[in-house]
């Protein structure tokens, strides 16, 4: 299964990302929850505890804006029904057949899982930059609710 997350990053350099995706194997969806349980351990120790990030590459980053004129024809890979979930929810299940051209990927380091009691989403630092660039959070719920 993948997923296609809605990302973004405000920054002075003018990179924008659009996009991410990630493949959600069975491996994943294990690690996931191994890090959730460690992320619900250590906020029984102390409440105020509020994310814990992990060194992750699971995630390909895309920047449309770089390549693309109008942002609106990368999302032309995708029906009416689907951008307005993407839009609403910040992430979709798409076709495991699904990509984005290679030449759209960005370049990027650092990659993070950020685990909270709510949820995760996955981070960056676009390369020669100081920013961050951050994808959509799922849910625990919804996590739960893919995974069945």
């Amino acid at each position: 299964m993948k997923i296609l997350l809605k990302a973004s990053i405000n920054n002075e350099d003018g990179i924008c990302y659009e996009y991410a995706i990630v493949t959600m194997s069975k491996e994943l969806r294990t690690v996931l929850r191994n890090r959730r349980s460690a992320f619900l351990l250590a906020e029984g120790a102390d409440q105020n505890i509020y994310k814990i990030s992990y060194w992750d590459y699971s995630v390909v980053w895309y920047d449309y804006f770089n390549f693309v004129e109008d942002a609106e024809e990368g999302r032309a890979l995708l029906g009416d029904v689907q951008i307005s979930e993407l839009d609403d929810k910040g992430w979709i299940v798409v076709d495991d057949d699904f990509g984005l051209p290679e030449v759209l990927r960005s370049r990027h380091e650092c990659d993070q899982l950020v685990v909270t009691c709510d949820g995760f989403w996955w981070e960056c630092i676009p390369k020669h930059t100081d920013s961050r660039a951050a994808t959509a959070r799922i849910e625990w719920s919804e996590f739960e609710e893919l995974s069945l």
